[in-house]
Parts: C-alpha cells; sequence; structure tokens
C-alpha cells in the first residue's frame, strides 16, 4: 500500500527562491532567543529562526538565560525574545530595567497556556512566579493562536499571532505492504484517548489490516488489544515526521478544556503535508480542518469507530482527504508564506518602541529610569 505526495520537495535555505520576498531590509534586526524551554521546539522555534536568519534578521541564540549582545549599533533594532517566560518578580523587574537602559526592546513569546501544565500535577513553578504579570512586564507579547492571545490581551495591549507553520513537506516512503496504517504520536494526552480505546479496540479486532504505529505514548500501545502494531519511544522530529508519513490515517484526540483550546493546530498540519487522512476532535482542529474534505471531525465518541472503519474500507476516501488536505497545506500553511509578517511586525516594534516603553512604565512604575 502506498499513497501519493504531490510536490513533495525539500524547501531550501539559502541562495534560492523561497517563494517569497527575501530582500535583505536595513537595518537589519539584531533578535537575541532566549529559550527556556528547547526540547520538541522544531517547529515554535528553531524552523522560524532559520528563516528569520535566511531574511537578514541577525539572530543571537541562548538556552536558559537572558543574553543581551553588546556592541550592537544605535541605529539597528535590538529585540531580546524570552521564550517560555516564567519570572520572579524582583529578578525580572531588576532585568528588564538593565534592557531598558541598553535600549532593547522585550518581546515574551508563549505557545501553550502557562497557568496550566496540561496535566495532573501542580504547577508549583508558575504559582511561584509574577505568573501572568510576567506578559505585561514587557513590551510585547507573541503567540501561536487566537485563544492564547486573548488570555495574553487582558495583559498586555501588544500581542503579535504567528500560527505555527510547517518548514517543509515531509519526506515521501514509498511502501509495499497492504496494512492500514493508523499514526498516534503524543505525549501528555492520556486523558484524550482513554475513553475511546475501548471503540477502537473493536475496529482492530474487525479489521487486522489496519497496524496501530505509536510514537512517545507507551500507555496508549499497551492499551491497543491487537498484535498488529509498532512503538517507537521518544522520537526527534525528524524520525517523527518520517514515521508519520510512512502511515495513512491520523488520530487526534483532544478533550475541550481551557488548556487544550489554547493549543495549535500544527499536529493536523504536519499530518496533512504527508497526505494522511486526519480524525480529530473538534477542540483546536474543527477551526481548520473541513470536515469531509481536508478531514474528519469527530463529535462524540460514536464517531471514532465509525469513521476508522469507513477509512480502513475506502481507499479512495483516504487517498481524496489526503491530497485535499495536502493541497491545504501546500496553499497556505508553508513558513515560508508567512514568515514576512514576523519581520514586519518586530520593525512595527521597534518604530514604536518609545510609545511602548512609556506603556510599560505605566503599567511598572518602578521601571522609570
Amino acid at each position: 500500500m502506498h499513497r501519493d505526495h504531490a510536490g513533495c520537495t525539500d524547501l531550501p535555505l539559502v541562495g534560492v527562491d523561497f517563494g517569497m520576498s527575501v530582500a535583505m531590509r536595513s537595518p537589519p534586526i539584531n533578535l537575541s532567543f532566549c529559550s527556556f524551554s528547547s526540547g520538541f521546539m522544531d517547529v515554535r522555534v528553531e524552523q522560524p529562526n532559520i528563516l528569520l536568519c535566511a531574511s537578514g534578521v541577525r539572530i543571537f541564540t541562548h538556552k536558559n538565560t537572558i543574553y543581551a549582545p553588546n556592541g550592537l549599533p544605535d541605529n539597528q533594532p535590538k529585540i531580546l525574545v524570552h521564550q517560555r517566560m516564567v519570572v520572579k518578580d524582583g529578578v525580572w523587574l531588576e532585568t528588564m530595567k538593565t534592557l531598558l537602559a541598553r535600549n532593547w526592546l522585550v518581546v515574551a513569546e508563549i505557545d501553550d497556556y502557562p497557568a496550566d501544565t496540561g496535566l495532573k500535577k501542580n504547577n508549583s513553578k508558575w504559582a511561584n512566579s509574577m505568573g501572568w504579570q510576567g506578559y505585561s512586564c514587557c513590551h510585547a507579547a507573541q503567540t501561536s493562536t487566537e485563544a492564547l492571545a486573548n488570555e495574553l490581551l487582558k495583559y498586555n495591549p501588544e500581542v503579535g499571532v504567528f500560527e505555527n507553520q510547517l518548514f517543509q513537506l515531509p519526506e515521501f516512503v514509498w511502501r509495499t505492504d497492504e496494512n492500514v496504517r493508523v499514526f498516534y504520536g503524543a505525549l501528555n494526552r492520556q486523558e484524550d484517548w482513554k475513553s475511546l480505546m475501548p471503540s477502537l479496540n473493536q475496529v482492530a479486532k474487525k479489521h487486522n489490516r489496519i497496524q496501530f504505529i505509536v510514537v512517545h505514548d507507551e500507555e496508549f500501545f499497551q492499551a491497543l488489544e491487537t498484535e498488529n502494531k509498532v512503538f517507537y519511544g521518544t522520537a526527534e522530529y525528524a524520525k517523527y515526521l518520517k514515521l508519520m508519513s510512512a502511515c495513512d490515517v491520523m488520530l487526534l484526540p483532544l478533550k475541550d478544556t481551557k488548556f487544550k483550546r489554547c493549543k495549535s493546530d500544527i499536529k493536523f498540519v504536519e499530518a496533512a503535508a504527508a497526505g494522511l487522512a486526519v480524525i480529530a476532535s473538534p477542540t483546536v482542529y474543527a477551526g481548520t480542518i473541513e470536515d469531509g474534505r481536508t478531514g474528519m471531525i469527530a463529535r462524540s465518541i460514536k464517531d471514532w469507530p465509525a469513521m476508522l472503519e469507513q477509512l480502513v474500507l475506502d481507499n479512495s476516501l483516504r487517498k481524496k482527504l489526503g491530497q485535499a488536505a495536502q493541497e491545504y497545506v501546500c496553499e497556505n500553511r508553508l513558513l515560508s508564506q508567512h514568515i514576512n509578517s514576523r519581520i514586519d511586525w518586530y520593525y512595527s516594534l521597534w518604530e514604536r518602541r518609545d510609545e511602548l516603553t512609556d506603556g510599560l512604565i505605566q503599567r511598572f512604575p518602578e521601571l522609570q529610569p
């Protein structure tokens, strides 16, 4: 069994047409990217930084520390991006005073609802921090979803929304087996799939052609009552994409909680780019998937087994959904199509830095020099 992938070409990095304007702008932006959660950040951090760099942004990357380089020309924009901001008030206020004195503009970057880890354990790090006030004690914030932006806007009037996009279409994997491969790969999502497992097992027992490919979640793997399954532990992003690309169907269950409503639709985008037929919960994904054309939205527990069985039996439907989804990604969700809007926003922030600094000092008068 194999699937056709249309237009699967790698996105070049430098010196080649990106499908966008990459004319270098003057003066160049100096961007110090300070990462405090570097794991599984390929889509949100590493790949955008590659294209920002290729577009003329000078990037300095640092892990687990705030660092603003010295000796940069006065006329060049200097923007510090603080990724996954969780800060303590006394320390952060002193840091902000120093950065303001050195004419740095500070942006908080967040891609998950920060007041909740999404797990059952207590988020003590957040409880002992400035909390949401940390996102107020900076010039601006940037995030990946409108839902999360609406939360940030309660604390900071300047919020940029940059959806997670795909850097390039994944590698095509040629297959000759007759299995229908069903992919599941996620971290910390047990509460999303447990209620579905009995019905998924019923379909698996009925159709021995179904082979489950599971990445990350060993509990999901162990709960599958079939011998036709393969488990891969925590995988680097490139391997994760390759394993997914060798499959036919993607399962994207997601419960309706405040934390999860703020999550990104990137898992659908990744699967769609590989031409998979996707079954997804309405939470997050109903805003992207065109039900019945680019994927299937399961609005009840009963929908999951029915839709999975339909996709197992109907090869043409799988192909039709996968191709429409891939076309959607090619036309709308490649990072190269969106990187200029991020650069424009950074220039806009710099041009308005005096106004933004005045607003910051109004929120935190103790920052007054």
